[in-house]
């Protein structure tokens, strides 16, 4: 026969509350403030206008260019996608995918253990050719709220796609202009 189990009346005044672990990690470390993001890239913005500016007619479809934008390595989450900076810059999203870089600055512990080249987003946004170009080459004194300025430092290069992502048109367009 089983032992006999007792039932404790009011067991509730015999336990206390348990103060719960904080939950989330805290405050975001960036690696870049908005005044060094932007010193940062000016000259890479200034390069892709020159990149466009040179483009011919026929490689900008509609009157649009497409730019990369890398992120940082830290900014991986989909949280981190830069939404409001797409949204002020005019520009719309084509594509994504992931290379391995070496930021210029390593944010975390874990980060600089792990080696030099860590995973980072590239992003393909296209827009009106003119102004992309307007503004690479206004960045010097340009001033966004505060959301944008946040999504404008988590960038850690820009450039227009090289030639290695261009991609030959079929012969079906053979007899076209």
């Amino acid at each position: 026969m089983a032992e006999p189990r007792y039932l404790i009346g009011q067991g509730e005044k015999l336990s206390e509350e348990i103060g719960r672990a904080p939950r989330g990690m805290g405050e975001k470390s960036n690696p870049y403030s908005f005044s060094t993001a932007r010193k940062r890239l000016t000259s890479e913005f200034e390069a892709v206008a020159e990149d466009i500016d040179e483009l011919p007619e026929l490689a900008q479809p509609g009157g649009d260019a497409v730019i990369e934008i890398t992120l940082h390595p830290s900014y991986l989450a989909k949280t981190y996608y830069p939404k409001s900076l797409i949204d002020d810059l005019g520009l719309y999203h084509l594509g994504s995918r992931a290379i391995h870089i070496a930021p210029e600055k390593v944010v975390g512990k874990r980060a600089e253990a792990s080696g030099l080249l860590q995973p980072a987003p590239v992003l393909y946004l296209a827009g009106h050719a003119r102004m992309i170009v307007e503004f690479s080459r206004s960045v010097t004194s340009w001033q966004p709220d505060d959301d944008v300025a946040d999504a404008f430092r988590r960038i850690e290069a820009v450039q227009t796609p090289g030639k290695d992502r261009l991609k030959r048109l079929s012969n079906r367009f053979a007899d076209r202009d």
